[in-house]
């Protein structure tokens, strides 16, 4: 699984359930099965036999289906409730993924402020014009308020002033697809699912900083999550995601692998 490893193997590995009957679940974030579903899940395959089976989902319905038994693991895009730590839910962080401001490619706005963003996302800012652009109208495109990336952006940009959006798509990874059709539209989305997409959209800089520059400060945390201390092909697969093979693909989606 190189990074099927990673993410088809995170889709891939299980809990005991798994054991019997060699099909290993992972219910996934959209945004963690972006970052990994292209690094197929030979290598889990070939060591353990296991076929996997993925479902893409926000990081809140994948935890949901972990807890009521209908997945072996769950991968998120959000750190692990205390409350699920406390009924012996296991967390287990695999990197760190930087929040991008995506806008289409025609746009001539290159940096914002953080305080324009802030205006941007509660509706007090509408129009390119606004940001030294030119007069257009500016397309506000949000995923899903269920998702994580919505809380995650939530929390780090908008410092409890409440959101505003022309567009809500499913799921995050949604936007970033739709942002390169509809022009003067802008999104968040994390960085490492757009890398290798077809062009169309491009990065804001916020402050003069973007995704990878030093000091970025919107960034997420992609975990894996097991009910309990990961055994059996839970634990094979862990093991595989932290791998050099892994972290050398995570590191080329501009991503930064944890140690275990």
């Amino acid at each position: 699984m190189g990074v099927t490893i990673a993410l088809c193997v995170l889709m891939s590995l299980a809990g005991s359930p798994a054991w019997a009957t060699d099909v290993f679940t992972i219910s996934s974030s959209s945004q963690v099965y972006e970052a990994f579903k292209d690094h197929g899940t030979e290598r889990f395959e070939a060591k353990t036999g296991a076929k996997v089976q993925t479902d893409v989902m926000t990081s809140e319905e994948a935890l949901a289906r972990l807890v009521n038994g209908f997945s072996d693991m769950a991968a998120i895009a959000e750190r692990l409730d205390a409350g699920l730590k406390r009924q012996g839910y296991v967390e287990i962080p695999v990197c760190t993924d930087e929040i991008a401001l995506l806008t289409h490619v025609q746009t001539t706005v290159k940096n914002i402020t953080k305080d324009q963003l802030q205006g941007i996302f509660s509706g007090d800012i509408t129009n390119w014009n606004q940001l030294g652009g030119p007069d257009k109208p500016l397309v506000v495109i949000v995923p899903s308020e269920n998702s994580a990336a919505f809380r995650n952006f939530e929390r780090m940009v908008m410092e409890g002033r409440p959101m505003s959006w022309d567009v809500m798509v499913s799921k995050s990874t949604m936007a970033e697809d739709i942002i390169r059709r509809i022009p003067w539209s802008l999104t968040f989305v994390a960085q490492g699912a757009t890398r290798g997409k077809p062009q169309g959209a491009k990065v804001l800089q916020v402050n003069g900083i973007g995704p990878g520059d030093e000091g970025y400060p919107y960034v997420q945390t992609y975990s894996l999550v097991t009910k309990g201390k990961p055994e059996g092909y839970a634990k094979v697969f862990i093991d595989l995601v932290f791998t050099d093979s892994v972290a050398n693909h995570l590191k080329s989606l501009g991503m930064k692998p944890i140690a275990p």
